[in-house]
Formats: structure tokens, sequence, C-alpha cells
């Protein structure tokens, strides 16, 4: 797995209307809503690189948290509530 491999986490996310934007046949874009979910970051063990069964595990997990988030995209719900930081940045995530 390459996240493992190169020792950072996984961002899970999820978006929902992006093929309402560019239909297929389309030539140009449409304006339409689009709704994008990020989870929280994991860290893949590097067990994943030589255990086939942690390698499905994360991948399992990985589904779970996508799940998750398309659940709450479907509710308009998000998995942190925003933070404002300074001029204008946002802090999505906080451990």
């Amino acid at each position: 797995m390459l996240a493992a491999r190169a020792g950072v986490p996984v961002v899970p996310a999820y978006h929902e209307g992006i093929g309402r934007i560019l239909p297929r046949g389309a030539r140009w874009p449409r304006r339409h809503p689009v709704t994008v979910c990020f989870g929280p970051p994991i860290q893949p063990s590097p067990a994943v690189l030589s255990d086939p069964a942690a390698a499905a595990a994360f991948g399992e997990h990985l589904r779970a948290q996508w799940g998750l988030l398309r659940s709450w995209a479907a509710r308009g719900e998000s998995a942190v509530t925003p933070r404002p930081l300074h001029e204008g940045r946002y802090l999505l995530y906080d451990r």
C-alpha cells in the first residue's frame, strides 16, 4: 500500500454531485451543487505491507469510513465542525 510505504496517513473522502457537473456527452461543465466530506486521517500500520489480513482489515476500515461519510453527506452533516483559525483558514480536524 502506497500510504504505508510512504509513512503518511490516508484521508477518507466522499464527494457527491460531481457527475452532474460534467455528465456523459456534455461538452461544457454545468453549475451544480457538490458535497464533499472528509474524515479524520487514518495511519496505516506497517503490517499492511507484509500481512494480507492486515491489508484487508485496513481496506475494510476505509470502506466503513467512506460509508459513514456518505451517510453524513446524505443528511447534510459533516464529520467535524469547522473552527476558524485565522485569516479565513479553517481547522477541519483537531486531534
